[in-house]
């Protein structure tokens, strides 16, 4: 006759916050007591990234979570970024490009999907010509609408007025 202890048993649940921002690995599951389990990121919405885990080290696509109790780990993510680093803007001739968040006030970062205003404003015996790159048209002193979801580049042009010349 012999005794054997059964292996303790602990339940590890994983989740994603928010919900729709990607997916993780495993799902709940129970493991013995001692095992250690690698959870990790297995699908990422394009408009997100990894940001930190609750209940877990890290801030990388995977985190390792030793079992000695009952686990609840959380991928916690972020939108993307792309306002300082994925929005390029220049000038040809003599100008400025002013940069808000619409609705209102400028800031220096804003989430991916977010609509940036851009603003020609061109210097003294000059005048806004067009945009062009990834915006077109010569509309301005009108806001020109962009959605900032991928890397962009905008370029104003600016022409020098001509004495005797208005526009």
């Amino acid at each position: 006759m012999s005794c054997t202890k059964d292996p303790t048993l602990y339940t590890l649940t994983t989740s994603v916050n928010p919900s729709c921002a990607g997916t993780v690995s495993p799902k709940t599951k129970q493991y013995e007591e001692g095992e250690s389990v690698m959870i990790q990121v297995t699908n990422v919405a394009a408009e997100y990234k990894i940001h930190s885990w609750s209940n877990a080290s890290g801030n990388s696509h995977t985190t390792v979570v030793v079992m000695d109790s009952d686990k609840s780990v959380t991928a916690n993510f972020i939108k993307k970024n792309y306002y300082t680093t994925n929005l390029t803007t220049s000038v040809e001739g003599e100008g400025t490009i002013s940069r808000s968040i619409s609705p209102s006030g400028y800031v220096s970062d804003c989430n991916s999907g977010t609509i940036v205003e851009l603003t020609a404003i061109p210097k003294d015996g000059w005048r806004f010509d067009k945009w062009s790159n990834d915006i077109t048209g010569k509309e301005n002193p009108e806001q020109i609408l962009i959605t900032v979801d991928e890397s962009k580049t905008v370029k104003a042009l600016f022409k020098k007025i001509r004495a005797g010349f208005h526009n």
